[in-house]
């Protein structure tokens, strides 16, 4: 069992680690299990302008190499933080779901084949007193 991120910062690092590993599959590199089509919860940090899955984000010093081997499981990370309190889900109203949604969508269409977000997609924004960049 892969150890949980205990840290905002260590779940940031590792938001932005899957961005380089979206980048990596989206220029050719190899697949290594990472389809962002087929997420189902996005987390979104407003500072960075990035989001992220909860199965990537909520594991410690993730990485793409270590996703690829080790066995992950989304439900228990959305569980870890939503527990931690971090995040709050964003509604379809809320003014940063489209913002959300579109960088998600973003993410789909870096990954070759894939262009469409999940439509039972559910997104989740940092709280404000939680995202250092904005405090």
């Amino acid at each position: 069992m892969l150890p949980l991120v205990e840290s905002l910062d260590q779940m940031i690092a590792n938001v932005k680690e899957y961005q380089k590993a979206v980048e990596e599959i989206g220029s050719g590199g190899r697949r290594r299990r990472i389809m962002p089509s087929v997420v189902r919860d996005w987390y979104y940090i407003p500072s960075l302008g990035m989001v992220g899955p909860s199965r990537f984000i909520g594991y410690k010093g993730m990485t793409s190499d270590r996703y690829a081997k080790s066995p992950v499981n989304g439900g228990e990370t959305e569980r870890h933080l939503h527990a931690k309190g971090w995040f709050r889900q964003l509604g379809k109203e809320d003014p940063e779901y489209d913002f959300a949604r579109q960088l998600a969508h973003h993410l789909c269409q870096t990954v070759r084949h894939e262009s469409n977000i999940c439509s039972l997609a559910k997104f989740y924004i940092l709280q404000p007193a939680y995202d250092k960049q904005r405090v």
